[in-house]
């Protein structure tokens, strides 16, 4: 499986996104989606059901989407910037961050699989916990659909009110059948055609032991590269590194989803999202059930500071753990170990 996958991201996957990429293509004159999401979300794996969050009640508008017609089939990356050799920690305090983290995790009683990456967004160092293991991604990798949508605004492809309501309902409630709608949108249409667009992000910062194989939720849109999608908690917390500096969307729309990733219903907010005040928690869920067991992630990007001029990233990721929500005080004390750290290193 990870074999295949990784074959496909160093082969195929350069050939046929080059070739979406530079090529213009032509779509129906009028594409129209529906006024709402599904109302029932298909299993990831044969026998599991599919719960990226409990529970889906978005206290806006229903979630549309228009896609204007005969558009450049082309990615638009404003400053997009690779860390080619991201730096080794060299702080004492971040040190002892890791090694706090990994007591934590190999002390936790829970069973399952964990992985945990934290970013100095000032120096942009990274300790964490299992960083270069792929884990199951669930609804995370929605994140990247949504940036995608967002460079379409940018490139004045797309107007923001026809896709806000959208994105909004896929960061709210984690909600697969919305994100669906983002992958068509930027696949003109073609909902494959939108994961290997965004497949193609993945490749353009350096995400290349990550794998999209289709929309969270629905494998049936399949790009036929593996039998699941994958990431690693250091190649997310460098993502939200390239989306913090600026160099994935304009300072408008950076700002945009930052804030709109602020706004996450309740009940998917007990991992990241824990924190107190003065802390400012922008961040995205992955939730559902396979056979193994419960996959549970959280990414993020923590404000702080008086004017909130300060930062770091955190991604929390496990999979395979036998008991609904049994992760949470692991990812909780994980969250607030990272946060002792940062509020005190940036007073």
């Amino acid at each position: 499986m990870s074999g295949r996958g990784h074959r496909w991201r160093a082969g195929a996957s350069k050939a046929f996104a080059a070739a979406l990429l530079l090529v213009a293509i032509s779509v129906p004159a009028a594409l129209a989606f529906p006024a709402e999401p599904a109302a029932g979300l298909p299993a990831e794996s044969p026998g599991g059901e599919v719960r990226c969050a409990p529970e889906s009640e978005f206290p806006q508008a229903a979630a549309v989407a228009a896609v204007p017609a005969a558009l450049p089939y082309r990615v638009f990356v404003p400053n997009l910037t690779r860390v080619e050799t991201p730096p080794e920690p060299r702080s004492g305090g971040l040190l002892a961050l890791q090694s706090r983290l990994q007591r934590l995790v190999d002390e936790s009683p829970i069973a399952g699989r964990f992985a945990v990456a934290v970013t100095d967004l000032q120096t942009n160092e990274t300790v964490g916990v299992g960083l270069d293991r792929r884990q199951l991604a669930g609804c995370l990798a929605n994140l990247f659909a949504i940036v995608a949508a967002l460079r379409d605004v940018d490139a004045g492809f797309t107007p923001l009110e026809n896709v806000d309501a959208t994105i909004r309902q896929t960061i709210w409630a984690s909600d697969a059948a919305a994100a669906r709608i983002l992958y068509e949108s930027v696949g003109r249409g073609d909902t494959v055609a939108g994961v290997l667009r965004v497949a193609a992000l993945y490749d353009q910062l350096g995400m290349l032991s990550s794998v999209l194989d289709h929309p969270p939720a629905f494998p049936e849109l399949s790009l036929g590269v593996s039998d699941g999608n994958f990431v690693t908690a250091r190649e997310l917390n460098h993502a939200l590194a390239v989306l913090y500096s600026g160099g994935l969307l304009s300072p408008a729309l950076t700002d945009y989803l930052l804030e709109a990733m602020r706004g996450v219903k309740p009940g998917l907010n007990c991992l990241t999202a824990v924190l107190p005040e003065p802390a400012v928690v922008s961040h995205k869920n992955g939730f559902f059930w396979t056979p193994e067991g419960w996959v549970d992630n959280d990414m993020a990007i923590v404000h702080f500071g008086e004017a909130l001029e300060h930062g770091y990233s955190i991604s929390f990721l496990s999979e395979a753990v036998p008991d609904l929500y049994a992760d949470i005080p692991l990812g909780q004390a994980i969250v607030f170990e990272a946060w002792a750290y940062f509020s005190a290193a940036y007073p």
